[in-house]
Protein backbone atom coordinates (compact mmCIF):
# COMPACT_ATOMS: atom_id res chain seq x y z
CA UNK A 1 0.00 0.00 0.00
CA UNK A 2 2.59 2.13 0.27
CA UNK A 3 3.39 4.65 -2.52
CA UNK A 4 7.12 5.68 -1.90
CA UNK A 5 10.01 3.39 -3.13
CA UNK A 6 11.57 3.75 0.81
CA UNK A 7 9.95 2.33 3.24
CA UNK A 8 10.43 1.75 6.98
CA UNK A 9 8.87 -0.52 8.69
CA UNK A 10 8.49 -1.21 12.31
CA UNK A 11 7.00 -2.66 15.42
CA UNK A 12 4.94 -0.28 17.52
CA UNK A 13 7.99 -0.71 20.68
CA UNK A 14 10.36 0.94 17.82
CA UNK A 15 11.39 4.64 18.42
CA UNK A 16 13.59 6.47 15.78
CA UNK A 17 15.43 9.60 16.57
CA UNK A 18 16.59 11.96 13.58
CA UNK A 19 20.18 10.36 13.41
CA UNK A 20 18.86 7.21 13.17
CA UNK A 21 16.52 7.85 10.48
CA UNK A 22 19.01 9.90 8.45
CA UNK A 23 21.39 6.82 8.74
CA UNK A 24 19.29 3.77 7.89
CA UNK A 25 17.93 5.99 5.14
CA UNK A 26 21.64 6.56 3.67
CA UNK A 27 22.74 3.36 3.76
CA UNK A 28 19.13 2.49 1.60
CA UNK A 29 21.19 3.98 -1.28
CA UNK A 30 23.69 0.74 -1.32
CA UNK A 31 21.04 -2.03 -0.64
CA UNK A 32 17.44 -3.33 -1.04
CA UNK A 33 17.05 -4.03 2.97
CA UNK A 34 18.61 -2.31 5.66
CA UNK A 35 19.11 -4.09 8.56
CA UNK A 36 19.48 -1.93 11.70
CA UNK A 37 20.35 -2.31 15.29
CA UNK A 38 17.90 -2.05 18.08
CA UNK A 39 18.68 -1.54 21.66
CA UNK A 40 16.26 -1.61 24.54
CA UNK A 41 15.63 1.69 26.43
CA UNK A 42 14.73 2.22 28.98
CA UNK A 43 16.44 -0.64 29.98
CA UNK A 44 14.55 -2.54 33.24
CA UNK A 45 15.79 -5.99 34.70
CA UNK A 46 14.55 -8.38 31.82
CA UNK A 47 15.40 -5.98 29.04
CA UNK A 48 19.15 -6.09 30.48
CA UNK A 49 18.66 -9.63 30.23
CA UNK A 50 17.19 -9.71 26.62
CA UNK A 51 20.16 -7.53 25.90
CA UNK A 52 22.24 -10.79 26.08
CA UNK A 53 20.28 -12.13 23.24
CA UNK A 54 21.53 -9.02 21.00
CA UNK A 55 24.89 -8.74 22.11
CA UNK A 56 25.75 -12.44 21.33
CA UNK A 57 24.26 -11.76 17.88
CA UNK A 58 26.55 -9.49 17.27
CA UNK A 59 29.47 -12.12 17.36
CA UNK A 60 27.75 -14.62 16.03
CA UNK A 61 24.17 -16.10 14.90
CA UNK A 62 24.45 -19.53 13.53
CA UNK A 63 22.97 -18.41 10.02
CA UNK A 64 25.17 -18.83 7.45
CA UNK A 65 23.87 -16.34 5.66
CA UNK A 66 23.28 -13.38 8.24
CA UNK A 67 25.92 -14.66 10.42
CA UNK A 68 26.21 -11.34 12.55
CA UNK A 69 23.82 -8.86 14.12
CA UNK A 70 20.39 -8.37 15.62
CA UNK A 71 17.04 -9.51 14.37
CA UNK A 72 15.31 -6.17 14.74
CA UNK A 73 12.07 -5.11 14.94
CA UNK A 74 12.32 -2.20 12.13
CA UNK A 75 14.05 -2.05 8.78
CA UNK A 76 14.14 0.19 6.09
CA UNK A 77 13.33 -1.67 2.10
CA UNK A 78 13.29 -0.64 -0.89
CA UNK A 79 9.57 -1.07 -2.49
CA UNK A 80 10.03 -2.05 -5.78
CA UNK A 81 12.48 -4.74 -4.87
CA UNK A 82 10.12 -6.41 -2.35
CA UNK A 83 7.43 -6.30 -4.75
CA UNK A 84 9.96 -8.15 -7.53
CA UNK A 85 10.68 -10.77 -4.49
CA UNK A 86 7.24 -12.11 -4.99
CA UNK A 87 8.19 -15.34 -2.26
CA UNK A 88 7.63 -13.54 1.18
CA UNK A 89 5.87 -15.55 3.46
CA UNK A 90 3.67 -13.75 5.92
CA UNK A 91 2.83 -16.87 7.88
CA UNK A 92 5.40 -17.64 9.69
CA UNK A 93 6.37 -16.93 13.15
CA UNK A 94 10.42 -15.57 12.73
CA UNK A 95 8.89 -12.99 10.13
CA UNK A 96 11.87 -10.54 10.58
CA UNK A 97 14.08 -13.35 9.81
CA UNK A 98 11.97 -14.61 6.35
CA UNK A 99 11.81 -11.05 5.52
CA UNK A 100 16.44 -10.71 5.36
CA UNK A 101 15.89 -14.28 3.44
CA UNK A 102 13.37 -13.12 1.16
CA UNK A 103 15.67 -10.45 -0.46
CA UNK A 104 18.40 -12.35 -0.42
CA UNK A 105 16.35 -15.45 -2.51
CA UNK A 106 15.63 -12.73 -4.86
CA UNK A 107 19.37 -11.19 -5.10
CA UNK A 108 19.00 -8.26 -3.02
CA UNK A 109 21.49 -6.72 -1.26
CA UNK A 110 20.86 -6.84 2.49
CA UNK A 111 22.90 -4.62 4.46
CA UNK A 112 23.49 -4.99 8.39
CA UNK A 113 24.15 -1.96 9.90
CA UNK A 114 25.37 -2.20 13.07
CA UNK A 115 26.37 1.20 14.37
CA UNK A 116 22.55 2.54 13.20
CA UNK A 117 20.94 2.35 16.52
CA UNK A 118 17.41 2.37 16.76
CA UNK A 119 15.80 2.31 20.41
CA UNK A 120 13.03 0.04 21.40
CA UNK A 121 10.64 -0.05 24.07
CA UNK A 122 11.26 -2.78 26.46
CA UNK A 123 7.62 -5.14 27.11
CA UNK A 124 6.12 -5.33 30.18
CA UNK A 125 7.76 -8.46 32.65
CA UNK A 126 4.52 -10.45 32.53
CA UNK A 127 4.59 -10.10 28.70
CA UNK A 128 8.42 -10.60 28.72
CA UNK A 129 7.78 -13.75 30.31
CA UNK A 130 4.53 -14.95 27.49
CA UNK A 131 7.40 -14.71 24.80
CA UNK A 132 10.40 -17.08 26.47
CA UNK A 133 8.78 -20.17 24.48
CA UNK A 134 7.99 -18.72 20.99
CA UNK A 135 10.86 -16.58 20.81
CA UNK A 136 13.30 -19.61 21.59
CA UNK A 137 10.49 -21.35 18.66
CA UNK A 138 12.65 -18.80 16.13
CA UNK A 139 15.70 -20.57 16.56
CA UNK A 140 14.14 -23.16 14.57
CA UNK A 141 14.98 -21.79 11.68
CA UNK A 142 18.44 -21.68 12.22
CA UNK A 143 19.06 -25.05 12.74
CA UNK A 144 22.61 -25.37 13.60
CA UNK A 145 21.81 -22.73 16.00
CA UNK A 146 18.95 -24.60 17.61
CA UNK A 147 21.01 -27.64 17.74
CA UNK A 148 23.47 -25.91 20.00
CA UNK A 149 21.35 -24.25 22.29
CA UNK A 150 19.73 -28.01 22.46
CA UNK A 151 23.16 -29.57 23.28
CA UNK A 152 23.74 -27.02 26.73
CA UNK A 153 21.11 -28.62 29.04
CA UNK A 154 22.30 -31.96 28.87
CA UNK A 155 25.95 -30.90 28.58
CA UNK A 156 25.03 -28.98 31.63
CA UNK A 157 23.39 -31.67 33.38
CA UNK A 158 26.56 -33.97 32.70
CA UNK A 159 28.76 -31.14 33.69
CA UNK A 160 27.21 -31.15 37.04
CA UNK A 161 26.77 -34.62 37.74
CA UNK A 162 30.29 -35.25 37.16
CA UNK A 163 31.02 -32.13 39.40
CA UNK A 164 32.76 -30.65 37.03
CA UNK A 165 32.31 -27.00 38.14
CA UNK A 166 35.54 -25.37 36.40
CA UNK A 167 33.97 -26.71 33.43
CA UNK A 168 31.25 -24.56 33.82
CA UNK A 169 32.65 -21.92 34.85
CA UNK A 170 34.74 -21.78 31.85
CA UNK A 171 31.73 -21.90 30.10
CA UNK A 172 30.12 -19.19 31.40
CA UNK A 173 33.39 -16.75 31.38
CA UNK A 174 33.37 -17.79 27.41
CA UNK A 175 30.05 -16.40 27.28
CA UNK A 176 30.53 -13.42 28.79
CA UNK A 177 33.60 -12.24 26.79
CA UNK A 178 31.83 -13.25 23.48
CA UNK A 179 28.79 -10.84 24.59
CA UNK A 180 31.76 -8.34 25.98
CA UNK A 181 33.00 -8.51 22.75
CA UNK A 182 29.89 -7.68 20.73
CA UNK A 183 29.21 -5.14 23.16
CA UNK A 184 32.07 -3.23 22.47
CA UNK A 185 31.37 -3.80 18.17
CA UNK A 186 30.96 -0.36 16.46
CA UNK A 187 30.51 2.25 19.64
CA UNK A 188 28.21 -0.33 21.56
CA UNK A 189 30.03 0.20 24.72
CA UNK A 190 27.93 3.65 25.08
CA UNK A 191 24.81 2.03 23.98
CA UNK A 192 24.55 -1.33 26.10
CA UNK A 193 24.65 -1.51 29.80
CA UNK A 194 28.02 -3.55 30.61
CA UNK A 195 25.42 -5.53 33.01
CA UNK A 196 24.00 -7.27 30.33
CA UNK A 197 27.50 -9.11 29.23
CA UNK A 198 27.37 -10.20 32.90
CA UNK A 199 24.01 -11.62 32.43
CA UNK A 200 25.19 -13.48 28.87
CA UNK A 201 24.97 -16.58 30.32
CA UNK A 202 21.90 -16.64 32.63
CA UNK A 203 19.98 -15.74 29.04
CA UNK A 204 21.36 -18.72 27.65
CA UNK A 205 20.46 -20.91 30.64
CA UNK A 206 17.00 -19.84 30.07
CA UNK A 207 17.11 -20.22 26.16
CA UNK A 208 18.28 -23.77 25.86
CA UNK A 209 15.19 -24.48 28.52
CA UNK A 210 13.16 -22.62 26.30
CA UNK A 211 14.11 -24.52 23.49
CA UNK A 212 13.28 -28.22 23.91
CA UNK A 213 9.80 -26.54 25.39
CA UNK A 214 9.73 -25.33 21.84
CA UNK A 215 10.65 -28.38 20.35
CA UNK A 216 7.73 -29.86 22.33
CA UNK A 217 5.56 -27.63 20.76
CA UNK A 218 6.97 -28.49 17.39
CA UNK A 219 5.94 -32.24 17.87
CA UNK A 220 2.63 -31.39 19.24
CA UNK A 221 2.15 -29.23 15.56
CA UNK A 222 3.48 -25.66 16.54
CA UNK A 223 3.93 -23.00 19.00
CA UNK A 224 0.84 -21.11 20.24
CA UNK A 225 0.32 -17.81 18.56
CA UNK A 226 -2.67 -15.06 18.66
CA UNK A 227 -5.31 -17.56 19.35
CA UNK A 228 -3.81 -20.12 16.75
CA UNK A 229 -0.77 -22.53 16.48
CA UNK A 230 2.13 -21.60 14.01
CA UNK A 231 4.05 -24.72 12.25
CA UNK A 232 7.03 -23.01 10.77
CA UNK A 233 9.42 -20.57 11.78
CA UNK A 234 10.85 -19.29 8.83
CA UNK A 235 12.00 -20.86 5.28
CA UNK A 236 14.87 -21.39 3.69
CA UNK A 237 16.67 -19.89 1.26
CA UNK A 238 16.22 -22.69 -0.87
CA UNK A 239 12.80 -23.19 -0.74
CA UNK A 240 12.55 -19.17 -1.12
CA UNK A 241 13.81 -19.67 -4.35
CA UNK A 242 12.05 -22.75 -5.85
CA UNK A 243 9.09 -20.64 -4.59
CA UNK A 244 9.67 -17.81 -6.56
CA UNK A 245 10.91 -19.58 -9.40
CA UNK A 246 7.53 -20.89 -10.02
CA UNK A 247 5.49 -18.17 -9.70
CA UNK A 248 7.40 -16.70 -12.73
Amino acid sequence: MARNESVLIADDDVRYDETALRDILAHLDYAELVRPQNRFDPVPWHARLDTARILLNRVGTGDRLFPVGDFPGTFALRRSAFLACDAYDGDVLFENLELMRTFAAAGGRVRTTLGTYVDRMPPETAHFWSQRVRQAYDDLAIPLRFAALLSILPLGAVLLVRHRYGSLAAGAAITVLAAERGRRRAHGRARFPASSALLAPVWLGERTVSCWLALACRLRGGVRYAGGRIRTSGNSVETLRGRRLGSL
